[in-house]
């Protein structure tokens, strides 16, 4: 972001939408607690990525992972397979409306090289999971 905004108006477009989700809102929590438990069950003996914890009552809007080791390499791979996952949020700091020294945030510089997003989407299938989890196992296998 070149500079700091604020946007809080709210449609009636989104407000109708809002209101016609709250009806799946449940079925949609427990299908991304499920795509989160999928990960992290199937990617547990791989040292290399760590899925995030959740509390149980929270609800991942994304499965947020952290590569030990080459997260850009492992992201460029698995877009070669067509699967899309992109890097974590940038740190506010490196934003230019707040930027600051990467030495006054160090935990927050180190981390960021290290997370992203694997796919998430409602519309993945048990398969779908299981095929990217081999796919990152394949990965680190080779490298």
């Amino acid at each position: 972001h070149n500079s700091v905004g604020f946007n809080f108006k709210f449609t009636n477009l989104q407000s109708a939408m809002g209101l016609a989700q709250i009806k799946s809102l449940k079925k949609r929590c427990i299908k991304l607690k499920k795509i989160n438990y999928l990960y992290k069950t199937n990617l547990r003996a791989i040292k290399q990525i760590k899925i995030l914890e959740f509390k149980q009552n929270e609800v991942p809007l994304w499965t947020d992972a952290y590569a030990v080791t080459k997260r850009d390499k492992l992201i460029d791979f698995l877009k070669s397979k067509n699967i899309e996952c992109r890097k974590f949020w940038y740190p506010l700091h490196i934003q230019r409306p707040f930027k600051e020294s990467n030495n006054k945030f160090k935990n927050s510089s180190e981390v960021y090289k290290n997370l992203f997003w694997l796919p998430s989407s409602l519309n993945l299938t048990n398969k779908d999971i299981v095929y990217i989890c081999n796919l990152i196992k394949k990965f680190y296998e080779k490298n």
